[in-house]
């Protein structure tokens, strides 16, 4: 059963990637993956290195290589389909969209707007978002002040 569970959203995102028309745009795809994944400069590497150093500076690394270990299942659940998404049809029927061509403002808006936050928050750690977290962590497991 658990297998099973596993399974049927992965399908699902396979099948979909084939249904899906070549002219729409998959690159989204693409960052969203690489962000799970945990490749840097994407948000999920910094915040997948900060809980690292913090488990190292509490003497736990065995949380360590349990993040590595997540980043690794994520490349093997995420790369298939993203493979999927651009390589999945025969090269004379791929005919590839330029981007935004066939999406409102109102669609494409807010999809640009989340990457260049995920973009700034990633590269800059140091903000109010991050000193916000950190100071309910704190509070949370009862350290500093």
């Amino acid at each position: 059963m658990v297998s099973l569970y596993w399974a049927v959203p992965y399908i699902a995102a396979l099948i979909v990637m084939k249904v899906l028309p070549r002219t729409v745009n998959r690159t989204f795809l693409l960052f969203a993956a690489l962000a799970m994944i945990g490749v840097p400069p994407f948000n999920g590497f910094i915040s997948k290195l900060m809980l690292s150093m913090g488990a190292l500076d509490a003497g736990k690394p065995g949380f360590v290589f349990l993040l590595i270990l997540s980043s690794l299942m994520n490349g093997i659940y995420y790369l298939p389909i993203i493979i999927s998404a651009f390589f999945g049809v025969e090269k004379e029927k791929r005919i590839w969209a330029p981007p935004f061509t066939e999406l409102k403002i109102s669609m494409w808006m807010p999809i640009v707007l989340l990457a260049l936050a995920c973009l700034v928050f990633g590269l800059f750690p140091v903000n109010l978002p991050f000193q916000w977290a950190e100071r309910a962590a704190k509070f949370l497991l009862g350290v500093g002040n």
